[in-house]
């Protein structure tokens, strides 16, 4: 067995055991930190030469794999399926985070979740001390910094503010699943900021939504399109505007959107959207319109197959906010955000006839009671009539574009025409 002994990775061994190839290898660590072992079997025990050498590199592979995923997951604190699972403390997962996205001055909305939970098995934490954190949060004094000096005012903190800190625990959670460090993050996504105590502190519930009109809107994206004529990633902004306002989806789930998410070659073509790829409530499927399916298969044209995402943009709001303020538009309840989109497409949706049920399903909203409209399994997986009854309903604004707005509706066009001067053929 010298012939593999030598080339083996340190910690790994190979021995024979009933006509068989054993090899041993570190698979992960007990209450005290020490390494456990597994053992895997390789192949049957070599009878010539060319047996040997197949069994040698048959064994260096495997040695090598087993060695490369112990010390890449272990650094990281994580194991796969094969390996025993090690807890991770809430803020051992928090900076793994921070470090992820390479955020060098972690804002004060971190800190105060890290001061609170710090040592505190993450998969641990019960929905319950979520929200009794919410609640300490609520009555919490908020505090100002000048000139190097932290000043308590008299103001506890807003409800904006706490739930900031929510979305970040639910980051937070997010990462923590994907990455493996935990196994299920319904613990946070199931604590609620306690509505009685937000209504005794006369705090106010929702911060204001404002929805423009399609005409309006339609003037901001063409200043956005004459912006995103500087540079490549300014270019990005129409785009992500046009699927805001036709989808109303969130900002953020417009930006991480990825390719293997989007379905444009199916019968009624939409976008998935599962528990780890929204900002907040259930999973859902939206339904897309001709306008996006062209903008998609454009995109897919001078895309590389190997790039998972659509945008590389990520801050935008500089931009958006100049392109608003440059085509006139304004609206009585203040500044008009990105997110506003969402409230545009709602209105519109609302008031083209689109039941209320279908709004909220393709929205992901909840109903007042907090109980979500859930989507089974079967509806994101299999095609059934689920599909076809949202696409219908989405259809309903698209025509309304069509035949109430022919002038907007040629902006929806544009880049299209574009094209097809320039002779690159759109596959139908």
């Amino acid at each position: 067995m010298e012939y593999i002994r030598k080339y083996l990775p340190h910690g790994t061994r190979v021995y024979k055991s009933r006509n068989k190839l054993i090899l041993k290898f570190p698979s992960g660590r007990d209450h005290r930190g020490w390494k456990t072992y597994k053992s895997e079997t390789v192949c049957n025990i070599p009878r010539n030469k060319n047996e040997r050498k197949t069994a040698k590199e048959k064994v260096l592979d495997l040695a090598r794999l087993r060695e490369n995923e112990f010390y890449e997951y272990d650094k990281r604190g994580i194991a796969p399926s094969w390996m025993k699972p090690r807890n991770i403390t809430f803020k051992a997962l928090a900076l793994a985070y921070i470090k992820e996205k390479k955020i060098e001055n972690p804002p004060l909305i971190l800190r105060d979740s890290i001061e609170k939970f710090k040592n505190k098995v993450a998969a641990d934490i019960t929905t319950k001390e979520f929200e009794n954190f919410y609640s300490e949060l609520l009555n919490r004094k908020a505090v100002h910094h000048s000139h190097g000096k932290t000043i308590q005012l008299e103001k506890t903190l807003s409800l904006s503010a706490v739930m900031e800190r929510k979305n970040y625990l639910f980051k937070i959670y997010k990462f923590g699943k994907r990455n493996g460090y935990i196994d299920k993050i319904e613990n946070v996504l199931e604590a609620k900021i306690p509505r009685q105590k937000v209504k005794e502190l006369g705090k106010r519930k929702e911060p204001k939504q404002k929805a423009i009109k399609p005409n309006e809107f339609f003037q901001i994206y063409e200043e956005l399109d004459r912006v995103g004529k500087r540079g490549i990633r300014l270019s990005e902004l129409p785009d992500m505007a046009m699927i805001s306002f036709l989808t109303g989806m969130r900002p953020g789930e417009t930006i991480g959107l990825e390719w293997n998410r989007i379905f444009i070659k199916d019968e009624y073509p939409y976008i998935r959207l599962d528990l780890e790829h929204v900002s907040r409530g259930p999973a859902r499927i939206v339904p897309l319109v001709p306008p996006l399916i062209d903008l998609f298969k454009r995109k897919r044209k001078v895309t590389h197959l190997r790039v998972k995402g659509l945008f590389k943009t990520r801050a935008y709001h500089q931009s958006w906010n100049s392109a608003v303020k440059r085509s006139g538009v304004v609206h009585p309840k203040g500044n008009i955000r990105f997110n506003d989109l969402r409230s545009t497409f709602i209105t519109l949706a609302k008031s083209v006839g689109m039941s209320i049920e279908d709004r909220m399903k393709i929205c992901g909203h909840t109903i007042p009671d907090g109980e979500e409209i859930k989507i089974s399994e079967i509806h994101l997986e299999y095609y059934d009539p689920y599909r076809e009854l949202l696409h219908n309903a989405i259809m309903k604004v698209y025509n309304y574009l069509v035949e109430v707005l022919p002038d907007c509706y040629q902006l929806l066009l544009k880049n299209q025409s574009e094209i097809r001067k320039t002779g690159i053929q759109i596959i139908k």
